[in-house]
């Protein structure tokens, strides 16, 4: 006999219409608390330590603030930033002269290692709402404008600071000497043995009181050099621009220099079908440009030229400890209307800037290079101690290994060339909307960890991850080799 099988009865609170809406309202209540609890639970599993720190702790929103929380997140994983917020002395000035500096220093240090999970930026937004700023809540604003804000208002503070280093030599030392006022005049008709001695042992005390005099006043004018330096932001450097005449008969050359704390890098149309790497882009902005119709000062002077021809280059002059690159991605139609580029710009964890700086030379790293592939193919005549041994290398040995050895100082030293990818900021949306991410690494160098910050919720995630995403705003952190001791090929032969 077949079973049938028979369904259970409908229960009446689902027969009914009214029934039937209380439960979808019941799920839909149900998920929207689990998707709240999600969303808002302590992430307790980024937290490491005996301490029970947690690694990087979120932000809260407090109003569409998406764009200041990951500013703050992407400048929390520079440790020159924080290093150098740190560092400054704010007891020299009121406080309210640096408001913002303090409040970015509390932020930044409540961004690593905190004992709660999330944090606030609004005594951040309070002090630039303090310097004038229209930073609106409820609001969608861009997160490089912002940074450009953020520069802006810490040069106005850091002023007061430099004001209060000059330097001040009348209180150094004491009262000066000089000998006039410190040796005695003779009496008349008085030239004994005696009072010539006396006068002698006086000016070599006067002598020896105003060089101590002097060394005070380097001293103190070497402090202040040191704290002068100390204010300079990290993210500031410096790019040389040369312009060149194109006529045989001048070549005259005529350098300025620029200060920058960002570079913004475009993506060419040209660019749109291939793969898009920030060495092509950085290539691109230092790339050396021709001026057709211009003259230098002396062509329009000497020999009336207007369209002589200039040639462009430039390159990095003074290197910043931390390097910030924005990624252009909004452009403009002919119609007016705006559009966002989602390009992917892929780029590296260690960047090598050492093809854009201004007094690099490819053609000397070229012929280092062909020696340095000479010497791996041929071995060096061996070297024994000795007088006799010694002077019986030739002159065109010992050039050749002292140009080996420059070119592995060269390879030692180029490390200051690098730089370490620290933060990764990305927007997702449209171009007149959306939200910012950030991709950022902890302050500390030994766990090599990513994470991703969304406003409060921080998850840890793989460099694939970071690599994937669609970079507007990268930190690098310059990255500096130990000291090493210089050896001459002399000192190797004597070892």
């Amino acid at each position: 006999m077949p079973v049938v099988y028979y369904p259970p009865p409908t229960p009446p609170w689902i027969s009914t219409s009214s029934g039937r809406m209380a439960l979808l309202f019941g799920g839909a209540l149900a998920s929207a608390a689990f998707y709240f609890y999600m969303t808002t639970k302590e992430p307790s599993k980024h937290r490491e330590g005996e301490e029970g720190l947690y690694t990087v702790p979120g932000l809260q929103n407090i109003g569409n603030t998406c764009f200041a929380n990951s500013l703050l997140q992407a400048l929390a994983s520079s440790p020159s930033f924080v290093n150098w917020l740190n560092n400054l002395d704010y007891s020299r000035v009121p406080l309210r002269k640096v408001q913002f500096l303090m409040a970015l220093r509390d932020t930044l240090n409540g961004l690593n290692y905190s004992k709660t999970p999330t944090a606030s930026a609004t005594a951040v937004i309070e002090a630039l709402t303090y310097h004038g700023w229209n930073i609106g809540l409820g609001r969608e604003q861009d997160l490089y404008e912002l940074f450009n804000v953020f520069v802006t208002t810490w040069d106005d503070e850091l002023k007061c600071l430099r004001m209060v280093l000059r330097y001040s030599l009348s209180h150094v030392g004491g009262e000066s000497r000089s000998p006039s006022s410190s040796t005695e005049e003779p009496a008349s008709g008085d030239e004994s043995e005696n009072s010539r001695e006396t006068i002698n042992n006086n000016c070599c005390r006067v002598r020896s009181d105003d060089f101590a005099f002097l060394r005070e006043i380097f001293a103190n004018c070497h402090q202040d050099l040191k704290q002068t330096a100390s204010i300079r932001p990290p993210c500031a450097g410096t790019i040389a621009s040369q312009l060149q005449c194109c006529q045989p008969d001048c070549l005259k050359k005529k350098v300025r220099y620029d200060e920058f704390c960002v570079i913004s890098l475009s993506i060419p149309k040209s660019f749109s079908y291939i793969q898009v790497t920030l060495d092509a882009l950085l290539r691109k902005y230092f790339t050396v440009e021709a001026i057709k119709d211009a003259s230098c000062d002396f062509c329009k002077s000497q020999f009336q030229r207007s369209n002589g021809g200039l040639m462009k280059k430039q390159g990095f002059c003074k290197l910043p400890e931390s390097l910030v690159l924005r990624i252009e991605r909004i452009e403009f139609s002919p119609t007016g209307g705006s559009f966002k580029r989602s390009d992917h710009v892929k780029f590296p964890e260690f960047l090598d800037i050492r093809d854009y700086c201004f007094n690099h030379s490819r053609e000397g790293e070229y012929s280092r290079g062909e020696v340095h592939r000479h010497f791996t193919k041929h071995s060096l005549p061996k070297i024994v101690t000795g007088s006799a041994t010694q002077s019986n290398l030739s002159t065109d040995a010992l050039r050749q290994a002292d140009i080996m050895l420059q070119r592995i100082s060269d390879s030692i030293h180029s490390k200051n060339f690098k730089y370490e990818l620290r933060a990764v900021s990305e927007h997702l949306g449209g171009a007149d909307s959306g939200h910012f991410v950030t991709y950022r690494k902890a302050l500390d160098n030994v766990s090599n960890f990513w994470f991703r910050t969304s406003d409060s919720h921080v998850t840890r995630v793989a460099f694939s991850a970071v690599e994937a995403s669609e970079a507007y705003l990268l930190i690098y952190e310059r990255v500096h080799s130990p000291p090493v001791p210089q050896k001459t090929f002399s000192d190797i032969v004597l070892d």
